[in-house]
């Protein structure tokens, strides 16, 4: 037999979720808080997002969104590199996805989301839009100085619009709130 009755095992959910509390121990948000808070917030607005995409996300693909949301920030603000994912045993789409959210050295931030609008794959667009929506969130804007969360709104709003109109291009529809 040359192929595999069972599909080969995955990392889930509950593993990314593992490695970032790991990997970001002790790490703090911009006001001081835990920052595992905001890999946790960012997860479930994934979550919430491809719950309502039946049929356009494989669920192996749904799980790999929720897996890139605990671990979107490990690359970028740590020394983990994406071969290190893949011999923790995430999969090839998992690390791909994480390496999409890491804005590259040197590179504007609207110039790679305009990169990301362009190209990337459906399950990175949905959790960009849930990490700036998490950065967005008004409790914790409210936490920082104003000025700071008048910039933080300047430089996320006009992302997000951007990833919206491209996350909708790949067939996704955002919920009514």
């Amino acid at each position: 037999m040359t192929e595999l009755i069972l599909p080969p095992l995955r990392r889930t959910d509950v593993d990314a979720r593992a490695f970032a509390e790991i990997v970001h121990e002790g790490q703090a948000d911009q006001a001081g808080y835990p920052y595992v808070e905001h890999l946790a917030g960012v997860a479930q607005r994934a979550a919430r997002k491809i719950a309502g995409m039946p049929g356009i996300l494989s669920p192996s693909s749904a799980s790999e969104v929720v897996q890139i949301a605990w671990l979107h920030d490990t690359i970028e603000d740590h020394k983990t590199t994406g071969d290190d994912l893949l011999r923790e045993g995430f999969s090839m789409g998992v690390v791909e996805g994480v390496r999409w959210m890491t804005k590259p050295h040197g590179v504007a931030y609207a110039a790679w989301i305009d990169d990301l609008a362009e190209h990337a794959p459906l399950p990175t667009l949905l959790v960009k839009l849930s990490d700036i929506e998490d950065n967005l969130d008004p409790e914790r804007l409210g936490r920082l100085p104003p000025a700071r969360a008048e910039q933080l709104r300047g430089k996320y709003e006009p992302a997000h619009a951007l990833l919206v109109a491209a996350a909708i291009r790949h067939g996704w529809r955002p919920a009514r709130e």
